[in-house]
């Protein structure tokens, strides 16, 4: 049948429903509404945020292990992970991984 909204649960966690009002997918500490047929979903892993993207069916897409995500745009989903390093403001890599 398919999600049609996120829904806040009592305990301040957040889970997709469907038509019936069936709960679709696991709980999640955030959800985002779908766009383009994914939905970005956040978890608290060992002290950190992370974050994915499920489709409409509840299956995970884009594995929730990433630092941040933006919603995508044009086919494209700019998503990664925290890294360390410094950059000069001209945007020039002075030193870390990246």
């Amino acid at each position: 049948m398919g999600i049609i909204k996120p829904l806040a649960t009592d305990n301040g966690y957040c889970v997709y429903i469907d038509k019936s009002g069936k709960e679709i997918s696991q709980t999640h500490c955030g959800c985002q509404p779908f766009n383009n047929g994914l939905a970005m979903v956040t978890i608290f892993n060992d002290q950190h945020y992370k974050v994915g993207y499920i489709d409409k069916t509840g299956k995970e897409i884009i594995p929730k292990e990433y630092d941040f995500a933006e919603q995508p745009f044009d086919g494209l989903i700019k998503i990664g992970k925290y890294a360390s390093g410094k950059l000069k403001l001209s945007g020039k890599r002075m030193y870390g991984y990246f």
